[in-house]
């Protein structure tokens, strides 16, 4: 019975807005060394130079540990949030027109 509950919600919502079933599929979590180099790609769009920072560049400000140090140890997050305030300071620092 559990197996088919997806399949189920996805039964109820749709007839809730009248529309035909569809199998929808969960998709499972990214893996965290996936979401911190998305995160970094907002930031620079070459993926060498993301890959080179993920594994090569101290993070001055998390210990001085590369993000992949970090995200092998279970702090993604602190990664995440570090990459977040990088996005917050460039933004800020852009001129405005």
């Amino acid at each position: 019975m559990a197996a088919h509950f997806p399949y189920a919600l996805a039964m109820v919502l749709n007839w809730a807005t009248f529309a035909r079933p569809v199998r929808t599929a969960i998709r499972p979590a990214r893996p965290p060394c996936r979401q911190v180099l998305l995160a970094a790609q907002a930031i620079d769009r070459d993926p060498e130079r993301v890959l080179r920072w993920y594994s090569e560049d101290p993070i001055e400000s998390l210990g001085s540990r590369t993000a992949a140090e970090l995200v092998d140890a279970g702090h993604a997050d602190l990664v995440i949030r570090f990459l977040e305030a990088v996005m917050v300071r460039e933004a800020r620092a852009m001129p405005v027109h």
